[in-house]
């Protein structure tokens, strides 16, 4: 059993990014990154045509509108909205899966992924007393898994994950507040 967190107006404050609530006026950059094959091909692993595929990104379109405070807008300083992410939280596990797009390619290779991975994080032990995070990429999707490892993510196997083109990252909280030790 698993529960969507509602975010209740709370700002998350990195060095380079902010996390805010998403809006209702965010929605169409939101799903015009949800309809970009690379960004598709990247998050998912793979872009397909066929229809199963594409009620998944359909589904996943209304998920978004119905569950608004479940999903967070992310900003750079200049409070330009560049992508946006989102956490679950399964039952009474203290585990969560975490999601984050940097939609605006411009603005990739600039860190904000790892900032706002990072501030997520840090909330999501902190205050939500989680005790471990887990998320998935595309395999091609080099880029995101730099950024996960420099979080302090590690590779875990999945028996699903070959046949979805996915790759699964974890981290625990202790080895989370470790990595901040060392910085």
């Amino acid at each position: 059993m698993f529960w969507f967190r509602r975010f209740l107006g709370q700002e998350l404050k990195g060095e380079k990014t902010n996390l805010r609530p998403l809006k209702k006026e965010d929605l169409p950059a939101v799903f015009t990154w949800l309809e970009d094959s690379e960004l598709l091909e990247l998050g998912f692993g793979r872009v397909e045509t066929n229809s199963a595929f594409q009620n998944l990104i359909q589904a996943y379109k209304k998920e978004i509108q119905s569950n608004i405070s479940s999903f967070f807008a992310i900003e750079n300083k200049d409070k330009n909205l560049i992508g946006f992410s989102s956490f679950t939280i399964f039952g009474s596990e203290k585990r969560a899966r975490i999601g984050i797009l940097i939609g605006s390619k411009q603005e990739w290779n600039k860190g904000y992924g790892r900032d706002a991975v990072k501030a997520l994080l840090h909330y999501l032990f902190s205050t939500k007393k989680m005790d471990l995070v887990e998320l998935d990429t595309g395999a091609l999707n080099k880029r995101a898994q730099r950024c996960f490892q420099a979080c302090g993510f590690k590779h875990t196997q999945k028996e699903w994950a070959e046949m979805t083109g996915q790759i699964w990252y974890e981290i625990k909280k202790e080895e989370f507040f470790s990595s901040l030790e060392l910085v």
